[in-house]
């Protein structure tokens, strides 16, 4: 077992049980102006990632702007609020 620093401890995004994927934990710990990197081969599912941003742009009124990226390999996500 470990104790967790207060300071680390605000930066942990615990969660839901449920409909919590990987991409949705990691795109509610970005500020504004971060990116986050998906490479393709981490989304198995055979929708886009696109809908994971626009629930959370629906549900917490956070935004975002994703692309696919140039080479084709991932998507890039950059919180823009």
């Amino acid at each position: 077992m470990k104790i967790i620093p207060k300071e680390e401890a605000g930066k942990i995004y615990l969660g839901k049980t449920g409909r919590d994927s990987q991409l949705r934990k990691n795109l509610l710990l970005l500020q504004v102006g971060e990116v986050l990197e998906l490479e393709g081969g981490e989304w198995t599912k055979s929708s886009s990632p696109g809908y994971v941003v626009t629930y959370i742009t629906r549900k917490l009124n956070r935004t975002f702007e994703y692309r696919k990226k140039a080479d084709g390999t991932g998507w890039l996500f950059r919180r823009l609020s």
